[in-house]
């Protein structure tokens, strides 16, 4: 029904650079997980910063779940960005207005309207001192084979101002066009992953930005995987980009239950 948590980070005496004084980063925290009625999880967290004397940040998060099938969620972010940012503020030399912060409140809808068949809508409205921005969308997911293979589409619309866009543009609203495919079985798992931006106004004199992903792995034990992953796009700084990524996995799990004697 109730879980709570204490968290601390202490960073000191990090190295001096040029025109930039040394600083600290301390912050406490807290977490809560709160589930009163079953249909109902809150869970959240929260930091505060014991050198500027000011929050850094609040985390929170509400699970509706009135049907087995529709969830509804809530969400509330908010971040004080030299508080929040302190220890990257210190070493990238960034001037960080203290009153400057950064907070999005959103919510999403998911129904499975079959076995194996679910669509979702999300909003997030994004305020910043920079200006506002609004993302919203739907996505819908299919699954086959006992969920071996799960597939999706998606489509996004980010609506911002000119206060977020880069260099001169006149406005940062882009469309978000997205399509994945997930295969996992006990020995091997692959995925299929694309995604394309197209920007309202141009960046750079480009119009869009995609990538595309593959990947592949193997589960050599059940907590230990070895994967990797291959992606070529275009986007306005790079006519090509091709990356890859060669991974070897291990996952820890826990138990909540005690062990038998």
């Amino acid at each position: 029904m109730l879980e709570l948590g204490a968290s601390v980070v202490y960073e000191d005496n990090a190295p001096t650079l040029v025109n930039y004084a040394t600083t600290t980063h301390r912050l406490v925290g807290g977490d809560i997980w709160l589930s009163p009625v079953r249909m109902v999880e809150i869970m959240g967290h929260s930091s505060y910063n014991t050198e500027t004397r000011t929050l850094a940040e609040h985390s929170y998060l509400i699970n509706l779940t009135p049907l087995r099938s529709l969830v509804a969620t809530v969400e509330f972010n908010e971040q004080r960005d030299r508080s929040y940012l302190s220890a990257w503020a210190m070493f990238s030399g960034a001037a960080l207005n203290p009153s400057d912060k950064s907070r999005s409140l959103g919510g999403s809808v998911s129904y499975d309207v079959a076995k194996n068949v679910g669509l979702s809508a999300d909003y997030k409205h994004y305020t910043r001192e920079l200006g506002n921005a609004d993302r919203y969308g739907v996505t819908g997911r299919l699954s086959f084979l006992n969920n071996a293979v799960r597939t999706g589409i998606g489509y996004h619309y980010l609506r911002a101002g000119s206060g977020f866009a880069i260099a001169t543009n006149p406005s940062a609203s882009y469309h978000e066009l997205h399509a994945f495919a997930l295969y996992d079985s006990a020995g091997i798992f692959a995925a299929l992953d694309g995604i394309d931006y197209i920007f309202k106004d141009k960046v750079y004199n480009e119009k869009s930005a995609w990538e595309g992903t593959a990947s592949l792995g193997y589960h050599i034990t059940p907590a230990l995987a070895l994967s990797g992953d291959v992606s070529y796009g275009r986007n306005p700084q790079f006519t090509e980009e091709t990356k890859g990524l060669v991974r070897l996995t291990y996952t820890t799990t826990f138990d909540r239950k005690g062990g038998k004697k």
